[in-house]
């Protein structure tokens, strides 16, 4: 069940600091080629213009064991020129990109090869593509996208299939929804959503979400959504931030479901949570609730860990 929102909106007028920008220095870009790949470079070229950032284009070979060095050689030769027109096809800025092609070896190949890529190059955000959940996966997307989600210790911009992508050079995320849980993670993900929204001249909704709550009265109901309330807007007073409006929303119901309906309400371009590590690889635990709503959502998602 639902309670319908009650939200309270405030604004604070600090002095913004520009430190911020070494938030997003430097962006890796995961990419098969296909075409949800060139939306998320779309949307890590639109980051970079902001945050001027250097941005690290990134195609993994798997590794062929029984194939000979020269079927290997092919293989990267092919992946160069499948990266040339891919970034061929992309309008603005692309050529800008630092390419990486590298070959993987052994059958995690895809997730050792990214964290070496990431520890080598200093990376502070990881974008990647997804076909969702029901899709067949290709090898560099869908069940590798959500092995770089499980995996990947510095924030990921998730784009899931359903998400919409203007080939305009600057991506707006004029409206940002931010999902807490007031744990770790969520707390980080905090000042993401501050500098995120400072950059785009961005609205934020915070949103918190209770499950569990059937046979709850009307009473019991209310008095929990002003708690939850207030402890978001102590949350956001407490960032002292600089001409950022917020609306305050508590949900009653199923995490996903919730989230996406208040993302659709809203109009969200971008929705930011913490997401918990997770044991196991992907396709051996139950998917999370963050890498659902990446799945599903129509506007990518910015997850960020403690």
């Amino acid at each position: 069940m639902r309670l319908i929102e009650n939200h309270a909106v405030q604004t604070i007028s600090e002095k913004a600091v520009e430190t911020d920008r070494i938030l997003f220095a430097r962006i890796l870009v995961a990419t098969d080629f296909s075409a949800i790949s060139r939306r998320a470079l779309l949307y890590a070229l639109s980051l970079g213009r902001r945050y001027e950032s250097k941005i690290y284009l990134a195609h993994v070979i798997p590794e062929r064991p029984l194939e000979s060095s020269d079927s290997n050689v092919n293989g990267h030769r092919a992946a160069e020129q499948h990266m040339e027109e891919f970034i061929g096809a992309i309008s603005w800025d692309a050529d800008s990109c630092t390419v990486l092609i590298e070959n993987g070896e052994g059958p995690l190949y895809l997730w050792v090869t990214m964290e070496r890529l990431i520890h080598k190059h200093k990376i502070d955000l990881i974008v990647a593509g997804t076909h969702g959940l029901s899709a067949r996966p290709a090898p560099f997307l869908g069940s590798g996208a959500e092995q770089i989600f499980r995996h990947a210790t510095c924030p990921m911009l998730t784009i899931g299939p359903a998400t919409q992508t203007s080939d305009l050079p600057e991506i707006a995320f004029k409206n940002i929804l931010y999902v807490t849980d007031f744990g770790p993670s969520a707390e980080r993900a905090r000042r993401y959503v501050v500098s995120v929204a400072r950059k785009f001249k961005a609205r934020v909704t915070f949103l918190h979400v209770v499950e569990d709550m059937a046979g709850s009265g009307p009473q019991e109901l209310d008095h929990l959504r002003q708690i939850h309330i207030q402890r978001m807007k102590h949350s956001f007073l407490a960032s002292h931030e600089d001409g950022i409006q917020a609306d305050f929303y508590v949900r009653f119901g199923k995490v996903v479901d919730e989230i996406l309906s208040t993302a659709h309400e809203i109009h969200a371009a971008l929705i930011v949570m913490g997401a918990k590590a997770t044991g196991g690889w992907a396709g051996h635990v139950p998917l999370s609730t963050a890498y659902n709503v990446a799945a599903k959502a129509s506007c990518p998602l910015l997850t960020v860990r403690a």
